[in-house]
């Protein structure tokens, strides 16, 4: 497949050094070094979709914030992928040629894997900036809303008894108790994880390869789950040329 995208055999040579390591069910021999009198099919299957990151949630209460009988709130986030969480029907795909030749496609990408490898890598520093974001966030919105609420439960407990005057501090109180609340929730209502990704990947990249006579052929691409075929898609009119490599790519997004 590089040695087609590039026309270039010392890159192909290299990819397949890395392929060996990385995949090593994967014969590339034969996509290097082209039999003789012989061309080269390469069939890409692409498969389902790609997983997407969940938010994780921690929240808590950091003491009494004094004077005011209410907890500090911390919500802290941090992106979430668990594979076993993911549904994906296509589970095997099979590759048949007009001419009776047929594989087992490899598997030779796991996103699905990627996406976790990133989100663990990532993991511990998205926590700790979400704690950061958080002591930030409480220590510039509530100390104005919290000297309002102490000033108003201050007026409250020392006014008279007029009427009026105990009516107009107690309306103050409640809004300023109010206003607090609202400070106090919108930190956690503002925290959000960064669960942001490419969209429409596949789920799994997966490969077969033939060295064939030259000529003209009909790709069956089968899409399975356990058993049982899901999807048939048939790519037409697939000319091999020899010496050469040709690349075919078919998708199912179930």
């Amino acid at each position: 497949m590089v040695f087609a995208a590039n026309e270039d055999s010392d890159h192909a040579k290299e990819f397949s050094s890395i392929l060996k390591t990385s995949a090593p069910n994967i014969d590339v021999s034969e996509a290097v070094k082209i039999p003789a009198g012989k061309g080269r099919l390469e069939v890409v299957a692409l498969s389902g979709t790609l997983g997407k990151r969940t938010e994780g949630v921690q929240e808590m209460n950091f003491g009494i914030i004094p004077g005011t009988g209410f907890p500090m709130k911390f919500k802290i986030v941090y992106p979430v992928f668990d594979i076993s969480k993911q549904n994906h029907k296509i589970t095997s795909v099979n590759v048949k040629l007009s001419d009776g030749t047929a594989k087992k496609a490899v598997v030779v990408e796991n996103f699905d894997n990627a996406v976790a490898l990133d989100v663990a890598n990532k993991a511990r520093g998205a926590y700790n900036r979400s704690v950061f974001r958080n002591i930030t966030k409480n220590a510039a919105s509530i100390p104005a809303s919290v000297a309002t609420y102490i000033a108003a439960k201050e007026t409250l407990d020392h006014i008279g008894s007029n009427v009026l005057a105990r009516t107009a501090a107690q309306i103050g109180f409640t809004a300023a108790k109010q206003g607090m609340i609202v400070a106090l929730e919108a930190v956690v209502d503002a925290e959000k994880a960064d669960v942001r990704q490419a969209s429409y990947f596949p789920h799994l990249a997966s490969a077969a390869g033939f060295s064939v006579a030259p000529g003209t052929y009909t790709v069956t691409v089968e899409y399975l789950s356990g058993n049982n075929i899901v999807e048939t898609k048939k790519i037409e009119n697939v000319v091999v040329k020899e010496g050469r490599v040709s690349v075919e790519v078919s998708s199912c997004e179930k």
